[in-house]
């Protein structure tokens, strides 16, 4: 009996002793830095790296946007096991500040670690008259062949700057699933894209020809309430984008 009661207060005391570890607070991540990859990685990728935090089973990544700290659990970059990490997905030319926390066996984490920020590289740009779209870097449905009324840029236009980016950018849902965007208009301007934040990605969704200032973007397939959130970038006659607008958030 005597025997008995000295196992059981054994294991009691392992198991205090195993919540206390478990509760125990970790301290936040030190050393923290950014690094950015060269070229071509570097335009759309950011290496973290930071001090391993003793006792810590994992991390948690988060991003600072419009004045708070965000964390995407969705997002296996963002929850590294290790003192390291690539946040992949990033628009290029576009600064960013990240900050790490550690996570402990009973899921407890810590503060914050002191932020880090840094800047992907710029892609540089260069006029392809074939379709190939030198703003964000991907391949347009169709190819734009010069109609006999229409001249390639002069070599004196591929010089000139981008357009300014688009202000006034308004967002109202003009059906249950339906966002109305519309913008002022932006001299020498021959075409706009519409981009759409999706968990922390900017990803282009409308690209529309001529000089409209406005446009409808369908959400059919999205199920959350919102809010969603879209940008526009204007883009020049030698195909040059400007910088994005000044985001705005749609929410029913």
């Amino acid at each position: 009996m005597l025997e008995r009661s000295r196992v059981l207060a054994a294991l009691l005391l392992l198991a205090l002793a195993h919540n206390a570890a478990l509760a125990q607070d970790l301290p936040a991540p030190t050393g923290l830095k950014l690094v950015v990859p060269a070229a071509p990685n570097g335009h759309t990728r950011l290496e973290l790296r930071w001090d391993p935090v003793p006792g810590a089973v994992g991390y948690e990544v988060l991003q600072h946007r419009a004045g708070r700290w965000w964390f995407n659990d969705s997002d296996l970059s963002r929850i590294p096991i290790t003192s390291s990490t690539v946040i992949s997905g990033l628009d290029p030319g576009t600064p960013y500040e990240f900050c790490v926390r550690a996570v402990g066996p009973g899921g407890k984490v810590s503060a914050n670690s002191a932020p880090a920020g840094g800047r992907t590289l710029l892609r540089e740009v260069s006029y392809s008259p074939r379709g190939k779209d030198p703003a964000e870097g991907f391949e347009d449905p169709e190819e734009a062949p010069i109609l006999p009324s229409q001249t390639p840029p002069a070599a004196a236009d591929l010089n000139l700057p981008a357009p300014e980016a688009p202000s006034g950018l308004i967002a109202v849902f003009h059906e249950q699933d339906r966002v109305k965007l519309s913008w002022r208009k932006v001299k020498d301007a021959k075409r706009y894209y519409v981009e759409e934040e999706r968990n922390g990605v900017w990803k282009p969704v409308e690209k529309l020809q001529g000089e409209p200032s406005s446009c409808i973007v369908t959400i059919l397939e999205h199920y959350s309430p919102g809010p969603y959130r879209f940008r526009v970038r204007a883009v020049g006659p030698n195909g040059k984008s400007s910088a994005p607008s000044w985001p705005v958030t749609a929410d029913r």
